[in-house]
């Protein structure tokens, strides 16, 4: 008899339970802001031996190829979450594109403090590289940092960059 009214009484507990959640509305609705206008754009992530290669839902605006290369730099893949991504470091504070269709991508100081080896600096210029090669207006590329080409920034020779990846022979053609 004890058996039956411990589980009449779980039973009522819980159907108590299950009814008093059903009226709460103290928790608001999920919501995601999304942008008016949307764009799929190529991003290349490097794993240090290899490229990666996603599809990435970016804001479409002015600043497409800036956003582009942005995701590459976040270093924060959607599909391939569980591998190791070598990028480094820093901020693209601007891209500009002139009339020829070259692009000069302008990074933050902390782009000269990438470590890594000379296979993974090359891998991490291909994913910027490749994520490039998407924009059919673009025929070239550069970099600056802070916006200088050479001298030095932060007590760093802008022209060595990552010594692998050097800015000698700026503007770098992109073949597609």
């Amino acid at each position: 008899m004890k058996k039956i009214l411990l589980l009449i009484s779980a039973a009522v507990m819980l159907a108590a339970a299950v009814m008093g959640c059903q009226g709460q509305t103290d928790v608001p609705d999920p919501t995601i802001s999304m942008p008016e206008k949307t764009r799929t754009v190529l991003v290349y992530f490097s794993t240090g031996n290899t490229l990666v290669q996603e599809k990435h839902v970016v804001a479409d605006n002015k600043d497409i190829i800036k956003t582009a290369v942005d995701e590459v730099l976040a270093a924060k893949p959607q599909e391939n979450k569980d591998i190791a991504i070598v990028q480094p470091e820093c901020k693209v504070l601007d891209v500009k594109v002139d009339k020829a269709g070259v692009a000069t991508i302008n990074f933050s100081k902390e782009v000269l403090d990438f470590e890594a080896t000379p296979k993974e600096k090359l891998l991490a210029f291909g994913a910027v590289q490749e994520t490039l090669k998407q924009f059919k207006e673009l025929k070239a590329f550069k970099f600056q940092v802070q916006g200088k080409e050479n001298g030095i920034v932060n007590g760093k020779d802008v022209k060595r960059f990552w010594e692998a990846v050097s800015l000698n022979g700026q503007p770098w053609p992109l073949k597609k």
